[in-house]
């Protein structure tokens, strides 16, 4: 930004851009995250990822490793206080989104996904999680059904539908 040629207000600008940026650039060097503050932290892992498709039993038993590896410290002590995992649910076949689908067009609750694994495997996997002195919160989408969930049929009026079509979920 050429200051010589933009006088009066472009120059003080300029120049309070510049200090502001100095600040945020000298605040950001100075921030050091104090241990308390790491062990009050979340981690947000999708589970998707460990899956078979990479080599590991189920996606929660391929997290688990990676957790070993990357969230506890030298002495076996976690270094976040929480994981919160990705919807674990089934996912909805219809109008699906790509090959696996969306982790929020969920199609029933009370099942998992394959890829992360059976419901008692997740189960013991968030058990193993805690037995590491992870906190373990699941990302519950109430909000949010696929197209092809079992709600519609089970509470149809929580749907809306217009000429038999359906609009809204």
């Amino acid at each position: 930004f050429p200051v010589e040629r933009y006088p009066g207000i472009a120059h003080e600008f300029y120049q309070a851009a510049a200090k502001a940026r100095e600040r945020i650039q000298q605040t950001v060097a100075e921030a050091r995250a104090p241990p308390e503050l790491l062990k009050s932290s979340i981690f947000y892992a999708s589970l998707r990822p460990f899956s078979r498709e990479t080599g590991a039993v189920t996606g929660i038993q391929g997290f688990i490793e990676w957790a070993k590896a990357h969230l506890i410290d030298a002495n076996g002590h976690p270094i976040v206080s929480h994981v919160l995992i990705f919807p674990p649910f089934s996912i909805g076949e219809e109008r699906r989104q790509g090959k696996l689908g969306s982790a929020w067009s969920l199609k029933d609750y009370c099942d998992t996904d394959p890829l992360i694994g059976s419901p008692e495997q997740l189960r013991s996997g968030i058990a193993e999680l805690h037995g590491m002195g992870l906190k373990v919160i699941v990302d519950i989408p109430w909000h949010s059904t696929g197209w092809d969930s079992i709600l519609r049929e089970e509470h149809p009026h929580w749907f809306l539908e217009k000429d038999g079509q359906l609009i809204g979920r």
